[in-house]
């Protein structure tokens, strides 16, 4: 069973926990109920043995930090670890990381621009599954409708995020569950 390290530290925008596997950066998770939960999630998702380390992420740490308060634009330099993902969704991923901080791109977009012309819920929920948000900027992508659409940190997260990059969604979310809101 490989091993993955781990720390946490509380941001404007609530406790962000941080993982790392010798390869890069695994997981990053916004809305996480606690250290336990996190962990649980480690465990199911990536089959590793967890260890805290405080040491863990500090570069990071003060990366995330500097992006919350609009001194950042990018994480350009960081190994990501996306083993985990689907062929599919290491696609998306791949096409996530290059929208530009200010600037989103609907579901559909991204199913395009993979070549899955007809699969934006397809996008939406590899975006849901996305290990490492911020990094890989799943919330720059919005519904087509330029309603928000869902965020796995939550939507009111995804809509702060938008908005400190410069961007007013005026539309807003679905009834529905934030995973399904995928038009």
């Amino acid at each position: 069973m490989k091993r993955v390290y781990y720390n946490y530290f509380a941001s404007p925008i609530g406790m962000i926990y941080m993982a790392f596997s010798p390869t890069g950066i695994c997981q990053l998770s916004l809305n996480d109920r606690g250290e336990e939960e996190f962990c649980q999630k480690l465990k199911e998702r990536l089959k590793a043995h967890t260890v805290k380390d405080p040491g863990s992420g500090k570069e990071l740490k003060r990366s995330i930090l500097s992006y919350l308060a609009g001194e950042r634009k990018e994480f350009a330099g960081y190994e990501l670890d996306i083993s985990q993902g689907t062929p599919f969704q290491r696609r998306v991923w791949g096409e996530v990381k290059k929208i530009a901080y200010g600037h989103t791109r609907s579901y559909q977009e991204i199913a395009q621009q993979i070549g899955s012309d007809y699969a934006q819920r397809a996008v939406g929920q590899a975006n849901g599954q996305n290990p490492i948000p911020l990094i890989i900027p799943c919330h720059r992508v919005i519904r087509s409708d330029g309603k928000i659409g869902g965020y796995s940190g939550g939507v009111e997260i995804k809509k702060r995020l938008l908005e400190l990059e410069g961007l007013n969604i005026s539309g807003q979310h679905s009834a529905f569950s934030d995973q399904q809101d995928l038009s």
